[in-house]
């Protein structure tokens, strides 16, 4: 195999260990106290952790115990790169059994086209509308809050499930008026509408939430239509 040479530029900071060193212990060591680091990164527009800063990480052990720690780390990395192949793979499978049980269902033998292909004889193509209510958020950017009630923005709504952890915070006036049209409850689903629009989740308990702007839910009708409709976003 050829050498392969690289250069970087003033926003990398390399670091070469001594001979009497195991570079992939510092590695780990880096990872370990990248928080510390980050605190003397600043606050300017451009965050920099620059030369003096990692050259204050202190963390040292003889380098056959460099090496056995290493290994050990290693092996953990393994076994998450092995693991998320994995995931990938199921992924994929659930994208193709969604791909053939809503567009074929289970057992069926005869078919009709429709305006989305080929379906069941017994199915029905139906506007989202007349099944389920569909509502839309305020048009508007609220004034958020340190504390407060979740707002959910596009950046909330991953795929199956909503992120309330990081959810942007209103108070309770603001909350009152964004949850004046619709307060979105147990059933219903949420989706994103610019941006990386058409991101859906199920929303699958009750909780004290508030659509931000950008997002879109749609209401529940009944458990029947609710259940089936859900099913889409799982």
């Amino acid at each position: 195999m050829s050498k392969q040479i690289s250069i970087t530029n003033q926003q990398i900071n390399a670091v070469v260990t001594r001979k009497n060193q195991y570079s992939r212990f510092h590695f780990y060591n880096v990872l370990f106290n990248i928080h510390e680091l980050a605190k003397s990164a600043g606050t300017t527009t451009l965050a920099i952790i620059n030369k003096s800063a990692f050259s204050q990480i202190s963390l040292l052990s003889p380098l056959p115990e460099q090496q056995k720690i290493a290994a050990i780390l290693s092996s953990v990395d393994e076994v998450i790169e092995k693991t998320r192949a994995q995931i990938d793979k199921l992924k994929d499978l659930k994208t193709a059994m969604m791909q053939e049980l809503l567009t074929k269902g289970i057992g069926h033998r005869e078919f009709k086209d429709s305006p989305v292909g080929r379906i069941p004889a017994g199915w029905d193509v139906m506007q989202m509308d007349s099944v389920t209510k569909v509502i839309d958020s305020l048009h508007q950017t609220p004034k958020f809050s340190s504390e407060g009630l979740p707002m959910i923005r596009v950046s909330d709504i991953k795929s199956g499930k909503v992120n309330t952890e990081k959810a942007f915070k209103v108070n309770e006036e603001v909350f009152k008026q964004f949850t004046k049209n619709h307060k979105p409850r147990k059933g219903d689903l949420l989706m994103s509408r610019v941006g990386s629009y058409g991101v859906c989740c199920h929303l699958d308990r009750d909780v004290d939430l508030c659509l931000g702007q950008n997002t879109v839910a749609t209401d529940r009708v009944d458990q029947q239509r609710q259940l089936c409709i859900g099913k889409l976003c799982n």
